[in-house]
């Protein structure tokens, strides 16, 4: 019985150990021709400050933002877990 309890803590804690490790997500938008501008105020607005509430708390680690047209924009989120 204690073998199998062993083992069973061993799974639980190797699962939590890999949780811990940092990931990466990444959020593509698609905006319409001419209304990167808008779209760009709007995130600066409403998404940013939540964004930047959560890496202070040390939930995100790292934050990136690009855009490679003027239709797209792509942010890059590193979690702590």
């Amino acid at each position: 019985m204690k073998k199998i309890n062993l083992v069973i803590l061993t799974f639980l804690l190797s699962f939590s150990l890999k949780a811990q490790q940092p990931y990466s997500v990444e959020y593509y938008y698609k905006v319409k021709w001419g209304y990167f501008d808008e779209f760009m105020d709007l995130y600066k607005k409403n998404h940013y400050p939540i964004l930047k509430e959560l890496k202070k708390q040390g939930e995100i680690l790292d934050m990136k933002a690009s855009t490679s047209s003027p239709a797209a924009a792509a942010i890059v989120l590193t979690s702590a877990s």
